[in-house]
């Protein structure tokens, strides 16, 4: 939890600087709930949330409900369902140029 307590020191020093300090898995907890607010309450939850989702579930189950959630553009969320929309394939179909493109 060091990484949120840094981030939180970054954005309070009044140097400019801005960091932004979600990780997957607080990002899948914060799309859960739907709070896009920008609060310290709600930073406050996200770390509560990931910490219970970490509890949970392991490494790559976050990643793949994580990749099932995220909003790709063009009205389409999901990495399988923005995989046939562009390529007409399946996710684990595509290789690495495809992949970046959806990425960027």
């Amino acid at each position: 939890m060091c990484w949120a307590w840094r981030a939180r020191l970054v954005q309070s020093g009044g140097h400019g600087s801005r960091q932004g300090g979600s990780t997957i898995t607080q990002q899948l907890g914060r799309n859960s709930i739907g709070q896009m607010q920008r609060t310290y309450d709600r930073k406050l939850l996200e770390i509560f949330l990931a910490h219970r989702i970490e509890q949970a579930y392991t490494k790559e189950q976050i990643l793949r409900y994580y990749l099932d959630r995220i909003y790709f553009g063009q009205g389409l969320y999901g990495a399988e369902t923005t995989a046939y929309a562009f390529f007409g394939i399946p996710a684990r179909q595509l290789n690495v140029a495809q992949c970046a493109l959806l990425a960027g």
